[in-house]
């Protein structure tokens, strides 16, 4: 990057924060702008000081590793099955977690300095409080997936980058990280970056739901899908729903939160969490049961109350050797039946990452 293209950049970074009205507005532009202005008005940064990425040391990196290793190892699966499908196009991958230490990467030996240098690394820190505007600090403010391209960096020594980053979430619902995908270099469009944005945001999904999986074995989980054929697998825009042998929701994934309390009438994510499941799809407890035994059909479908449209669903027993308290006596020989007929079988291979 020459010192005219840096010029320039500082220079459009300083007339967007100091007149914003005068600044075209779009939803993106809108996203990138607002970061400028608070990395400026909040945090303090100046423009025409360009900072070095910034990676932290071994024993502070261990100390996050250590914070999430559980989620860690769940992600690694599908972290590795994403770089075979972006690697080829000169992607890497960082996982960071929710103050935006990257606390597991998979990179390009052949790159290895340059991408140490840039910041695309183990260890490094994005946090947007001193990386400025980027994919993952900014995602972590936002908690939307972003992708920020070249000149959407805030700092000028950022503006050959483009990353997309998406946020991750807990089974709970609390943020704790993000998963990112970033190139050295790319495209001028940002246009370039789509199909980047759909593998991140469909394999964040699927961390997510192998983590929701993980954390919720010892329960029944109701799995709900548009397409018949895709219910049993981590297809994505799937809604899972976990819940105890009283059918009282204990957990419900990303899909689930957004679509259903969405639709409760302005209600945050309690209305859902602690609801029966027959306050919020309409049926009988029996008929959830009735899921369990029957298997995935092209003609089972559930209703939901709150959004009045039609699901395919399957009902997945806890794993084996899970507490009896948690297994309904009417229904225990049922679940066995259910187990010993494959219906553990049609959970992928993600259900089973991390145990």
């Amino acid at each position: 990057m020459n010192s005219s293209t840096r010029l320039q950049h500082v220079e459009k970074v300083i007339s967007v924060v100091t007149n914003p009205e005068s600044s075209t507005q779009s939803d993106h532009v809108d996203t990138i702008q607002k970061s400028w202005a608070r990395c400026v008005n909040e945090h303090h940064l100046d423009p025409t000081t360009p900072r070095p990425a910034r990676i932290i040391e071994h024993g502070q990196l261990r100390e996050h590793q250590e914070q999430i290793e559980s989620f860690m190892r769940v992600a690694r699966g599908g972290m590795e099955q994403l770089f075979k499908h972006v690697s080829p196009l000169g992607y890497v991958l960082l996982l960071t977690d929710a103050k935006g230490i990257t606390v597991d990467y998979i990179g390009n030996d052949t790159w290895d300095a340059e991408l140490r240098k840039a910041g695309l690394y183990l260890g490094s820190d994005w946090n947007e409080e001193h990386a400025g505007t980027c994919g993952v600090g900014t995602c972590i403010h936002d908690q939307e997936t972003l992708t920020c391209h070249r000149e959407d960096h805030f700092d000028a020594t950022h503006i050959n980058l483009t990353c997309t980053a998406a946020p991750l979430f807990d089974p709970t619902g609390e943020f704790m990280g993000v998963l990112d995908v970033s190139a050295l270099t790319s495209p001028d469009a940002k246009e370039s970056q789509h199909l980047a944005r759909h593998l991140t945001v469909l394999y964040a999904q699927m961390v997510e739901d192998a983590n929701f999986l993980r954390h919720f074995r010892s329960y029944w989980i109701l799995r709900l899908g548009t397409d018949w054929t895709l219910v049993d697998v981590n297809a994505s825009g799937g809604l899972m729903v976990a819940f105890d042998r009283d059918g009282v929701i204990v957990g419900a994934n990303s899909g689930a939160r957004k679509l259903l309390v969405a639709m409760s009438e302005g209600e945050c994510q309690p209305a859902l969490i602690g609801r029966r499941l027959t306050e919020v799809f309409k049926g009988s407890l029996d008929d959830i049961w009735r899921l369990a035994r029957i298997g995935t059909t092209t003609d089972k479908t559930i209703l939901s109350a709150l959004t009045h449209e039609l699901y395919y669903a399957m009902v997945m027993p806890p794993r084996p050797g899970v507490a009896a308290r948690l297994i309904s006596p009417p229904t225990a020989q049922a679940n066995l039946r259910c187990w010993e007929s494959g219906i553990s079988n049609r959970t992928a291979e993600w259900s089973s990452v991390g145990r």
